[in-house]
């Protein structure tokens, strides 16, 4: 993919800041292009440089720019990915900055903020938030004789029988097929994914047995897409689109996607609730200044206009989505009552959603966690790691090798080639979809 670059006005000798984002190619016109001409605007002399990534693609360029000695000013990054840079040493404390400006720091609800708030600072600012939700068809749910949503793990299992209808090809529950995304279903039973102190799997239990021997029966039996443990994220998708499913397990940002393809959804047919049991797991994107940015106060405002009342609220109302800004997010329910009142109860249940997180360890020391799988990292980052290897090598916290910074050289490239992380582990359900009798081998070792 071509890197978007957007700048207006200017000179020669302008100065330059550069702006990585998340997949967000197709907000060109609508919020970015805007957006960063109200920035130069408001900064004689100033340019911006915009470039966008996928998500397949955004931490192998990421660290190419950065061995290149062209780190970005400001970078976008999607759910945990910060801390693994954080854990680095390569991303700014943004705490210095807000107990400067109160004003600001008060936009945020202090629960979102503290998503990426470690170790005494604050490594980033939300440009996104929500988390998973219990999308639900209200026509399936009235033809099972079913009120509203379940309260509890048995309560769930009961419904997904009660709302699946060959007749109609139609079965009880999907979910979108990402690993943490699975962990509001373990954690409504009481499973943890590690100790109290981070440094040991503590899932292999009973329980987690028991659940995924449930999940896996009730796939066998068609009562749960096999989609859920097949598919990703366009196929849920379009399956729940298509009304062939009771009820979905899915991101926030799943509504969008399914309602702009179906002929089903409307608030009369479409429920939203939280997992029973209150849990959840964020995966939202947020702004963090880079270490090695040359122009951090530039860096800083920039991240000021993106995330403030005007141009959160925009692109809240853009994707139904929430913004992290407490005034931007409350006029945005008022806007959707009106306009979207489905989109109104999905913004109002992630709102709600604040006190059960779960699928969110701030752990980057996954190498060190006992019981947990290595995963070997990709080619590109191994060579990635041969190509920048220049000069003395240190050992980091966790472990792996990685170059030292000398001098007033860039900053250390992550090695992430011998981590994993943990919410993306552990809960591979495929195999059970299609086996039943793998989940009676159910090991965590």
């Amino acid at each position: 993919m071509l890197a978007l670059v957007v700048g207006y006005g200017g000179n020669a000798g302008a100065e330059e800041i550069t702006v990585l984002t998340w997949n967000h190619a197709s907000l060109a016109e609508t919020y970015y292009n805007p957006a960063i001409a109200e920035f130069e605007a408001a900064h004689p002399g100033v340019k911006v440089k915009w470039l966008d990534r996928k998500g397949t693609e955004f931490n192998a360029f990421l660290q190419t720019q950065m061995v290149a000695n062209a780190t970005p000013d400001v970078v976008e990054f999607q759910g945990m990915l910060w801390l693994e840079y954080q854990d680095k040493g390569l991303i700014e404390n943004m705490a210095p900055y807000l107990a400067k400006e109160p004003d600001v720091a008060a936009r945020f609800d202090p629960k979102i903020n503290d998503y990426w708030g470690i170790a005494d600072g604050q490594w980033a600012l939300p440009a996104q938030w929500g988390t998973t939700l219990l999308h639900y068809s209200i026509p399936a749910f009235k033809a099972a004789g079913i009120s509203g949503p379940p309260k509890t793990w048995d309560e769930f299992m009961d419904y997904v029988a009660r709302t699946t209808d060959p007749s109609k090809q139609q079965v009880g529950f999907i979910s979108l097929n990402f690993d943490w995304a699975f962990w509001p279903m373990l954690a409504t039973n009481g499973i943890e994914l590690l100790n109290e102190d981070m440094t040991k799997a503590a899932f292999n239990t009973p329980k987690m047995k028991e659940v995924v021997t449930a999940l896996a029966d009730a796939t066998a039996k068609g009562q749960i897409s096999k989609t859920s443990w097949t598919g990703r994220w366009v196929e849920p998708n379009g399956e729940f689109a298509d009304g062939r499913d009771a009820m979905y397990l899915a991101f926030y940002s799943s509504y969008s996607f399914f309602k702009s393809a179906s002929k089903w959804v409307s608030p009369e047919t479409l429920g939203t609730a939280q997992w029973p049991g209150g849990w959840t797991v964020p995966s939202p994107q947020a702004w963090s200044i880079m270490k090695d940015s040359k122009h951090p106060d530039l860096a800083w405002e920039f991240v000021k206009l993106m995330t403030s009342k005007k141009w959160a609220a925009k692109y809240g109302q853009i994707y139904a989505l929430l913004s992290g800004n407490k005034e931007a997010d409350a006029e945005n329910v008022e806007y959707f009552k009106k306009n979207d009142p489905s989109a109104a109860e999905v913004l109002e249940a992630n709102l709600g959603a604040l006190d059960k997180i779960t699928g969110a360890w701030k752990t980057p020391k996954n190498a060190e966690i006992l019981g947990v799988r290595r995963r070997s990292g990709c080619a590109s980052n191994r060579q990635l790691r041969a190509s920048s290897a220049t000069g003395p090598r240190t050992r980091t916290r966790s472990g792996s090798a990685s170059p030292s910074a000398v001098g007033n050289g860039p900053s250390p490239i992550p090695d992430f080639t011998a981590e994993t992380r943990p919410r993306t582990l552990l809960f591979r359900a495929t195999s059970l979809a299609s086996d039943a009798t793998a989940a009676s081998h159910f090991d965590a070792r």
